[in-house]
């Protein structure tokens, strides 16, 4: 599932099982049906398409994403200093493991911050299963009150890596149990 524009805001419940589901703000994007990367995101968003500027993100969730044994992807593209905060999370994001499907999410903020609450989450809760990786970059991230992060497994955790060029802040639980598990700032 693709869901892009100059702005993309969830509110409901999308599902893709073992897929890849990606909502981005960018001028333009490709899909690759042979290569392992599904989705690529480009060009930068000098200004939304109805002209107003919306503080509170390019790309945001309220809802539910759902891609156990897939990949999230929320890119946000943005020229520096048009908003303080592209991506906005306080919704569900979970991409759980399936069996040897690792789930991943990835959100890449460029040219704002990204503020992340809410839960995202890529559990292995089976027998033999490890977490999979969270991936939270951009300039100015902010994980809120709020935020669970979860990247546990039976058989071991996954990643989480928080990449922030300028600030970091955690306010919430994030968690890698299991053998191997790992939060990298």
């Amino acid at each position: 599932a693709i869901l892009h524009g100059t702005g993309v805001e969830n509110r409901g419940e999308i599902l893709a099982e073992k897929g890849t589901v990606a909502l981005g703000a960018s001028q333009e994007f490709t899909v690759d049906l042979i290569g392992s990367d599904l989705v690529t995101f480009r060009g930068k968003i000098a200004r939304k398409a109805d002209g107003t500027e919306d503080e509170d993100g390019l790309v945001k969730n309220s809802g539910l994403i759902a891609a156990n044994g897939g990949v999230i992807k929320l890119p946000a593209l943005a020229v520096d200093g048009l908003l303080p905060t592209v991506i906005n999370t306080d919704g569900i994001v979970q991409a759980d493991t399936i069996g040897f499907d690792r789930g991943r999410v990835i959100m890449s903020a460029e040219g704002g911050g990204a503020v992340v609450g809410g839960q995202v989450a890529t559990r292995g809760d089976d027998a033999g299963e490890r977490g999979g990786d969270i991936l939270v970059r951009g300039p100015e991230l902010e994980l809120t009150k709020s935020i669970f992060a979860d990247a546990s497994g039976q058989d071991g955790g996954g990643t989480i890596s928080l990449s922030a060029t300028d600030s970091l802040v955690v306010d919430g639980d994030v968690c890698a149990n299991g053998g191997g598990g790992a939060i990298v700032p």
